[in-house]
């Protein structure tokens, strides 16, 4: 039995509503970030926005910086910055070791923490796919997922005792026909003639369009005019998501149009990627 020190519950409910309250200021005032800054402008930026209790920067001859934070008790959430030996950032990545079977800790181990992490991160590097990011890292399928000039790619793997989920954040150059960043529709009246998206992925862009009331969402109409037959609608006042299905076995679509413009593909119920996406005209 473990009985290594934790943080007390005052101090961890202190840096989760400090967490909530930055990411909430973050996804309203955030733009894309096309490149990653300096390793020390980047590490410092993450530190401060995750609160990091204990940064650390291990040096050796040879081998490039490697930022890092632990959080303090069961060791379980980290984030790593890794230097490119050239003074910039070669990757950021988060980990949260979801221990499943208690050894000391308990089960599900700073869980919360964990999450109020990659929501903070996530501003930074996918500010118009937060919602799309935690999904995924709450999910057990591998996912990628396209940030305005950042790839976010998550890992699963499950272990005997502990689940390893990963995220893996690198920069990604823009097209050339980059766009402003991603915009939520206000009202239905928004979209009531018809919308245009162009959607990215690490693969691919492809150009959605879909008119309200019509039975299917068109990928690509100008090339291969392939047709997503709609399956259903859900729409309220805080939602307009368009389900079609991908004609493949348990593949569909859930294009959002409210609140974030992004396509989130799904398998067998479980969302396997988000590809984030902005209006085209």
């Amino acid at each position: 039995m473990c009985n290594k020190p934790r943080l007390g519950p005052r101090i961890v409910g202190d840096m989760l509503r400090y967490l909530l309250a930055i990411t909430a200021a973050a996804v309203l005032a955030a733009g894309p970030v096309f490149a990653f800054d300096l390793f020390d402008g980047e590490a410092a930026a993450v530190s401060d926005l995750i609160r990091c209790p204990n940064p650390k920067i291990t040096s050796d001859v040879g081998l490039p910086d490697l930022w890092s934070c632990v959080f303090p008790g069961a060791d379980v959430v980290k984030v790593f910055i890794n230097e490119d030996g050239n003074g910039s950032v070669e990757n950021v990545k988060v980990m949260w070791n979801h221990w499943t079977r208690d050894t000391g800790y308990g089960v599900h181990a700073d869980k919360e923490m964990a999450e109020a992490w990659v929501t903070a991160i996530a501003t930074r590097f996918a500010p118009e796919a937060v919602d799309g990011v935690l999904d995924a890292f709450r999910g057990n399928a591998d996912a990628s997922i396209a940030g305005d000039g950042h790839i976010l790619v998550y890992t699963y793997f499950k272990g005997p005792a502990i689940d390893e989920r990963l995220i893996t954040i690198t920069a990604s150059e823009p097209s050339a026909a980059a766009s402003p960043p991603a915009q939520a529709y206000k009202s239905v009246a928004d979209i009531s003639g018809g919308v245009s998206l162009i959607c990215r992925n690490p693969q691919r862009e492809y150009n959605l369009v879909y008119v309200e009331g019509t039975p299917a969402v068109v990928v690509n109409p100008d090339s291969e005019s392939v047709a997503w037959p709609v399956l259903s609608v859900l729409f309220d006042d805080r939602q307009h998501i368009v389900i079609a299905d991908l004609e493949q076995p348990g593949m569909a679509a859930h294009v959002q149009l409210r609140p974030y413009l992004k396509d989130d593909i799904f398998s067998s119920g479980e969302m396997v990627q988000t590809d984030g996406c902005y209006a085209f005209t």
